[in-house]
């Protein structure tokens, strides 16, 4: 499965990562949201796309029919900027997170 050519990625811009990272969202007008920062859902959908790129990636084909049953978010500070997703395992109160995401160029 190509993660990238789904309809409502396509839609987005997602575009493969560099060396190291997932996918690469990149900056544009209709991404922002009314105070011209990458809006929120464009944001999760760079992490919903990178949690289905992770599976594409490290698990075998009958095991990746996952679909995201419950999504969190916590947001650092407004994303001005290109975003890159980055798989690394976080530990937080026992839970385990697989994704991080970030600024291209490390203004978010």
């Amino acid at each position: 499965m190509n993660i990238l050519s789904l309809p409502f990625n396509a839609h987005t811009g997602l575009q493969p990562g560099p060396d190291g990272y997932l996918l690469h969202l990149p900056f544009a007008d209709h991404l922002l949201n009314h105070v011209g920062t990458v809006h929120a859902s464009a944001i999760c959908a760079l992490a919903e796309a990178s949690s289905g790129e992770f599976l594409v990636r490290h698990l075998d084909d009958e095991k990746r029919d996952a679909v995201g049953r419950k999504t969190t978010a916590k947001y650092s500070a407004p994303a001005d900027s290109s975003l890159i997703s980055e798989p690394l395992p976080i530990r937080r109160k026992s839970r385990r997170h697989w994704f991080r995401y970030g600024s291209a160029d490390g203004h978010c």
